[in-house]
């Protein structure tokens, strides 16, 4: 399906003999802004536009509009859906959570990390907090200066598919991954470092924990290709980390992205696929790197 930066619920199909890069079957175009961010689940492809406004549209019924919201102010940082709920970052510090009609179920303030949520040796060997630091000088949290990716897995074993009962589609459970970014001046670690945190959400979300994963904010974050990650992290210079999440969060591998590229800002993507234990890796080049597990004995 071919994407225009103006989504309408009109279905345009097009002749058996048009061009392959005509060869779309429906043109939604209902957007007043160009559209930043796509996302689907089993019944609904949602789509986010710089205004910052969200449309749900149904698959199963010629992609007719059936939800209409503005997510936040300004536009939308990141976006995510699972089977019953809607999740997205916005520029003013919080994480909000809808339900697929685009209703507000939940709204989290995540301005800043609990000093006892942060984890020092589960990340090594990664980043740890700046040598001489003094324990009693330490803060009890640190200051976020924005967030900038999430990821919501939808595996049994991180509660994704979870269900407590007929009421279980009311109240969002299981696993919720966030990258924020560290603010000036904080003991912890410096400036623009990234911060990953593991959230649980269910009536009162909690950050189970949260490390200092990468030295420049993480752009992209994939789950998978298991039931129970790993999870990988993405940062704009390309640097990957693969993070175990059990008992924590942990780094267990470094992965360079694009290895021999100068270290600036790169546009990182990436992507699980469970059937093949594979991971798909591009940043900011031609090309397309296949990431596989392997065997044991190799």
């Amino acid at each position: 399906m071919g994407m225009s930066s103006r989504i309408s619920s009109s279905c345009r199909i097009t002749p058996s003999n048009s061009s392959p890069c005509q060869g779309f079957i429906a043109s939604l175009e209902e957007h007043v802004a160009p559209v930043t961010h796509l996302a689907v689940n089993s019944t609904y492809l949602f789509s986010c536009d710089s205004s910052g406004e969200c449309r749900g549209w149904q698959k199963n019924r010629s992609m007719a509009l059936r939800a209409t919201a503005r997510l936040h102010k300004g536009a939308v940082v990141d976006f995510a859906v699972d089977r019953h709920f809607v999740y997205s970052l916005g520029e003013e510090m919080n994480l909000r959570i809808w339900s697929t009609e685009l209703k507000e179920v939940v709204v989290m303030p995540i301005g800043h990390v609990e000093a006892s949520c942060l984890m020092g040796d589960m990340a090594a060997p990664v980043l740890s907090p700046p040598k001489g630091t003094d324990e009693k000088e330490a803060a009890s949290s640190f200051q976020l200066s924005r967030l900038s990716a999430l990821k919501r897995p939808v595996s049994r074993w991180s509660g994704g598919q979870a269900a407590s009962g007929r009421g279980s589609t009311n109240t969002p459970r299981g696993l919720l991954f966030v990258a924020g970014v560290m603010a000036k001046g904080q003991s912890a670690a410096g400036e623009n470092a990234a911060v990953l945190m593991e959230w649980t959400i269910a009536a009162a979300p909690v950050c189970q924990g949260a490390v200092i994963a990468h030295d420049v904010p993480i752009v992209t974050i994939a789950y998978g290709p298991f039931d129970n990650g790993p999870l990988i992290t993405c940062d704009g210079r390309g640097l990957c980390r693969v993070w175990d999440c059990s008992p924590r969060l942990w780094c267990s591998q470094q992965i360079e992205a694009s290895p021999g590229a100068p270290r600036s800002l790169a546009k990182v993507s990436v992507a699980s696929d469970p059937l093949n234990c594979s991971l798909y890796s591009v940043a900011g080049e031609k090309r397309l790197l296949v990431w596989c597990q392997r065997g044991a004995g190799e």
